[in-house]
């Protein structure tokens, strides 16, 4: 079980066997490189908790759906509920499995016409990030948008000052992290002749800041995969743009100065 902090454990602790899981009707977004537990949770080939079974919906193929990255806070979270509220089906990720589950949780309350599936891996890992969205059925591979949210910044210091780790994970989230998702999903997309996705850029990829470089640099990358997405991708009939927000109040220092 891949946490850092080991909360997910509880989640484990009425383990009594696992065993493969393929083919069975009742739960039609999962395929064999998935792994069933007595916990009711879905375990993907790294042992990284996926969702758990009970929050399997089925959907309504006439609705538009969604897939959003990072939507356990901040600017993710919101664009969750508000595609919720104007009747979006909604593939939702994010690293903090709790966090997400609460949310989907709480969105099929306020919002039951509207199928809410959750997917908890990192997008910084490239085996979880491919494990879980091709597992996906036809019915949840038909996304009509994507949003290439999951984003962050890791300290505040001079290059010569920082942690390489650190460079490592912000890259790792904003640059390669979207292609990840973009790789497997633009495909779905190209195969219907349609769709549209939004990455999530930073006014920090127009302009630059003392003691943000890597930070920085990442955002500038973004913009210009989105306009080479762009170029790319418009000829099969997929819209790519990109949404470059300043100063928003999130988690976002939080997160840069690992809960300082």
């Amino acid at each position: 079980c891949k946490s850092g902090d080991g909360s997910l454990f509880p989640l484990l602790q009425d383990v009594a066997r696992i065993a493969f899981f393929s083919g069975n009707k009742k739960y039609p977004g999962v395929r064999k490189t998935h792994l069933q537990c007595t916990s009711g949770c879905l375990i993907g080939p790294n042992h990284h908790i996926i969702l758990p079974f009970r929050m399997i919906p089925k959907r309504d193929t006439d609705h538009k759906l969604a897939l959003v990255t990072g939507a356990t806070a901040g600017i993710g979270e919101a664009v969750a509920r508000r595609l919720a509220s104007e009747g979006w089906d909604l593939v939702l990720t994010g690293r903090r499995y709790e966090r997400l589950n609460r949310l989907t949780h709480e969105l099929k309350e306020v919002c039951p016409h509207a199928a809410v599936l959750s997917l908890s891996f990192d997008v910084c890992s490239e085996s979880d990030t491919f494990d879980a969205l091709e597992g996906l059925n036809e019915d949840w591979q038909a996304v009509d948008l994507l949003v290439n949210n999951a984003g962050l910044s890791q300290s505040l210091e001079p290059v010569h000052r920082q942690d390489p780790a650190d460079w490592d994970r912000m890259i790792d989230t904003n640059i390669k992290g979207l292609l990840r998702v973009s790789r497997v999903v633009a495909p779905w997309m190209r195969r219907r002749g349609k769709g549209h996705i939004i990455n999530l850029g930073s006014i920090a990829g127009k302009e630059v800041y003392a003691n943000g470089a890597v930070y920085c640099a990442t955002k500038h990358a973004v913009e210009a995969i989105t306009r080479s997405m762009r170029l790319e991708l418009n000829p099969d009939g997929i819209k790519v743009g990109l949404i470059a927000p300043g100063l928003v109040e999130t988690e976002f220092s939080v997160v840069r100065f690992k809960g300082d």
